[in-house]
């Protein structure tokens, strides 16, 4: 079920993007056809952009991080506190809620008096301190308390660095920047699992907590950087 519900809200997403959402791209002069290698071209212009790329590759350490730790919670859950699997999709349908909760009140509360980049120098130790402790919480009435915490880190994270990334660049080039931040993540999506699961192979499976929060911390110590320039 999980799964189906997955592929419906995605295909409701492209509906939606398709009849609903406008064409902010207005010069339609260059070359702008898709191809499969699309993916990789973004990753190679993120090597390339000396303007944004601090804040491509602070979001590519921060979204690994946080895949480190969505890689290893279940199995987690279910070695230290034997969750079934009804009480993990319970676990994960309150994560969900916090999200929202987050992204809703949380978020559009703090953006009124905080700027982006404020945002997240609070907001990255944060979640790197949240995804730390995981491992050594002595019973599940603690994992409850934290989440909130982590899920309002999260969401501020999701937000404001794309959001810096695309002030950080010129009207004209605010897709394109969002399009090579977009490969960047989802190029991240697919190396916490490899990495991580040989790394907890060879050592512990806290070893994908530690260091998914010190992978966290390089995206903070890149944004601190850019804030004393």
């Amino acid at each position: 079920v999980p799964f189906i519900f997955a592929g419906v809200l995605g295909i409701i997403n492209v509906v939606s993007v398709f009849f609903f959402l406008p064409e902010t791209h207005h010069n339609r002069s260059a070359n702008t056809g898709i191809t499969f290698l699309k993916a990789l071209h973004n990753i190679e212009a993120a090597f390339k952009d000396h303007d944004v790329r601090p804040l491509y590759f602070a979001g590519f350490l921060s979204m690994l991080g946080f895949a480190f730790f969505t890689t290893f919670i279940s199995i987690y859950l279910v070695a230290k506190f034997a969750f079934t699997e009804a009480v993990t999709g319970t676990y994960f349908a309150i994560v969900g809620v916090w999200i929202i909760f987050a992204q809703v009140v949380v978020i559009r509360l703090l953006a009124r008096r905080f700027s982006n980049q404020q945002l997240l120098l609070w907001a990255l130790p944060v979640l790197a301190a949240v995804i730390a402790i995981h491992p050594f919480l002595p019973n599940v009435a603690l994992l409850y308390v934290i989440m909130p915490i982590m899920t309002a880190a999260f969401g501020i994270v999701t937000t404001s660095l794309p959001a810096l990334v695309s002030e950080g660049v010129s009207s004209d080039r605010q897709g394109a920047a969002l399009g090579i931040n977009g490969s960047l993540q989802a190029l991240s999506q697919g190396i916490a699992p490899l990495a991580a699961g040989l790394a907890s192979g060879i050592f512990v499976i806290t070893f994908s907590f530690v260091f998914g929060a010190i992978l966290v911390l390089g995206s903070f110590y890149i944004v601190h950087r850019m804030q004393r320039r």
